[in-house]
C-alpha cells in the first residue's frame, strides 16, 4: 500500500519467510513482498551474501562468524554448512576491498 526507500548501508540484513521479505535495518523492520533471488539482483555486487536460504547479510555490517553463526548488529544467524565457504570467501573479498 506504500513505498519505502532504503539506502543500502541501512540495511542490515534480509530475511525472507514464505516471499515475505523482511528488512532488518537501522531504522526497525521493513516489510514487502518477493524472493531474496529477485532483491539480491537488485543490490551492489559484493556487499552482500547469503549464509542460508533464509537470509541475505550485508556484509558491512557483520560483527563476527563463529563455526556454524554470523552475527549482524547483535543478531546471531544460521550459516548454513553449504553456504558457509562462499559466505567466507565473500566477506573476506569485502573486507579486502575495503582496506584498499
Amino acid at each position: 500500500n506504500g513505498m519505502s526507500r532504503l539506502k543500502i548501508n541501512d540495511i542490515y540484513y534480509i530475511e525472507v519467510i514464505k516471499h515475505k521479505l523482511i528488512f532488518h535495518t537501522v531504522f526497525g523492520l521493513v516489510e514487502s513482498w518477493g524472493t531474496l533471488v529477485t532483491t539480491e539482483k537488485m543490490l551492489p555486487d559484493r556487499s552482500f551474501s547469503r549464509c542460508n536460504v533464509c537470509y541475505l547479510v550485508n556484509l558491512r555490517h557483520v560483527q563476527s562468524v563463529d563455526r556454524e553463526t554470523v552475527t549482524v548488529c547483535g543478531e546471531s544467524l544460521k550459516i548454513a554448512r553449504s553456504r558457509k565457504r562462499e559466505f567466507m570467501m565473500d566477506l573476506a573479498r569485502y573486507e579486502g576491498t575495503m582496506e584498499g
